[in-house]
């Protein structure tokens, strides 16, 4: 992808076929599907999923704003729009189908245990745990009377403290490669990328495999797909919402980073990384730079979903010091005094 999508881009999906309507189901969540387009002229004037497809030239002369490449052949479509004088900044490529028959294994196999958590918070508040070392800097121990998610390598928390996660999420592949045999262990549920852990981690109890996307979108139905927007805290507020809850503290969200490269840029972490609440995080292991500018497209766009709830959500920002812009920022006392605690606690 060469450019941030507009939300109110109108967009066309190059591929009329399973891949894209694998697109379709993804990038439909937030935005106006003008058509499809394909090369093979038995499609071209024909409906596929209610939306007619064009020749490529009949599609630019349509109002579209942005054009989604969903076919394996994404590097000669690319090319091929380059021709036709389509600008590059204006082409996204959907990753969704790359692997049609995992999707389809989840589907079948995986997909059906997230209707249990489908509105089972409706109308209460959590915590998302980020994992920024300003977690260092916070007293912990109330969260255990609150819904909490925890993300990532939050069990590294455990030996230090008390508190224990209601839900835990992980989508990242280093992640899930350097971490499966702990998240195996956790005592909640653990929402886990298919994609990324179905050769690591074996179906258990406390594990439920999400559907991920690298589109752009906010899943409000996570049966359908989560997307995972630049920042596994995404991926949890998509859960947060599916469950149904109203109001969201995020605490550990940090947003600041000591590094050099580019975004997404695999590098090895030296001997001690700064950039998380334990030393040992990544320490001497591969790690992904952060894209700080995706995090915050994809943070506006969970902002916008929450308001335009019916009744409103919202998400605050309580983290300490944190550089985050996007969300009403909040005390983490008053967000203590704010937030509903679980049914029972005192």
């Amino acid at each position: 992808m060469t450019a941030h999508t507009s939300m109110n881009d109108r967009i066309a999906i190059f591929g009329a076929s399973l891949a894209g309507a694998w697109a379709f189901r993804a990038w439909e969540i937030e935005y106006e599907i003008v058509g499809f387009i394909d090369n093979d002229p038995d499609k071209q004037g024909s409906m596929y999923l209610g939306k007619p497809v064009y020749a490529p030239e009949d599609a630019l002369r349509q109002n579209i704003d942005r054009i989604v490449i969903a076919s394996s052949y994404s590097p000669e479509i690319f090319s091929q729009l380059n021709a036709l004088n389509w600008p590059e900044s204006k082409v996204s490529i959907d990753h969704s189908p790359a692997d049609l028959g995992m999707r389809s294994q989840w589907d079948g196999e995986h997909s059906s245990r997230l209707e249990a958590f489908r509105s089972k918070h409706q109308g209460e508040d959590c915590f998302i745990l980020g994992n920024g070392p300003s977690l260092n800097r916070m007293d912990l121990s109330p969260l255990n009377k609150y819904y909490t998610f925890g993300l990532n390598k939050i069990h590294l928390l455990f030996s230090k403290n008390a508190f224990r996660p209601s839900y835990h999420v992980a989508i990242n592949p280093l992640v899930v490669d350097q971490s499966w045999i702990a998240f195996n262990k956790l005592d909640c549920p653990s929402f886990i990328s298919f994609e990324t852990a179905r050769d690591k981690i074996a179906p258990a109890p406390n594990i439920h495999f999400i559907h991920t996307t690298h589109s752009q979108g906010f899943s409000e139905d996570a049966m359908n797909t989560i997307c995972e927007g630049s920042t596994v805290t995404y991926a949890a507020l998509q859960l947060a919402y599916f469950m149904g809850f109203k109001s969201v503290y995020l605490i550990g969200v940090d947003h600041s980073f000591q590094s050099t490269g580019s975004p997404n840029e695999t590098q090895t972490m030296g001997a001690s990384d700064p950039n998380h609440f334990d030393p040992a995080y990544f320490a001497n292991q591969p790690w992904q730079l952060p894209d700080l500018e995706g995090s915050e497209f994809s943070y506006r766009m969970a902002k916008r979903a929450y308001e335009m709830r019916k009744p409103p959500a919202k998400i605050y920002d309580g983290t300490l010091d944190g550089k985050l812009s996007v969300f009403p920022k909040i005390g983490y006392e008053q967000a203590l005094d704010a937030c509903k605690k679980r049914g029972g606690a005192e």
